[in-house]
């Protein structure tokens, strides 16, 4: 058996190497498969979103996702295929948690609570004006 070992000990080493990365791969996927995400999707686009999930327990889901969009108080954006932001229907969350409404300018400027649904067109314009807000 010895004899067999030494005559073969590449064979053996490349073996236990690809065995190895076998296993690193199977736990790098494992790993990749249990990070949550928004399920965004973007069709002709338009961006669609299937997670309604806003609250885990008694508290607000703010957590900012990497494709959610954060913006900026007094900062306009655009509507548009080529522009800031994708049109849709996006969850509005806001990002102070000491207030219970924001002023939006999305033509007039209206109130806005936490989960609000607020559909943008293309071509239109959003501002935050009393606070930063989050886009789901």
């Amino acid at each position: 058996m010895l004899e067999w070992i030494k005559d073969n000990l590449v064979v053996c080493i490349v073996g236990v190497v690809l065995v190895l990365i076998v296993i690193v791969l199977i736990v790098l996927l494992l790993i990749r498969s249990k990070r949550k995400e928004p399920k965004t999707y973007i069709k002709d686009g338009v961006r669609y979103t299937t997670d309604n999930k806003l609250y885990e327990g008694n508290n607000a889901n703010v957590t900012v996702h990497e494709k959610d969009y954060i913006l900026a108080k007094g900062t306009t954006y655009k509507v548009g295929k080529k522009a800031d932001l994708l049109p849709g229907i996006y969850t509005l969350l806001l990002s102070n948690e000491s207030s219970n409404i924001v002023k939006v300018r999305v033509g007039l400027v209206r109130d806005f609570t936490h989960n609000s649904q607020i559909a943008l067109a293309d071509g239109q314009e959003i501002t935050p004006v009393s606070d930063s807000i989050i886009l789901r």
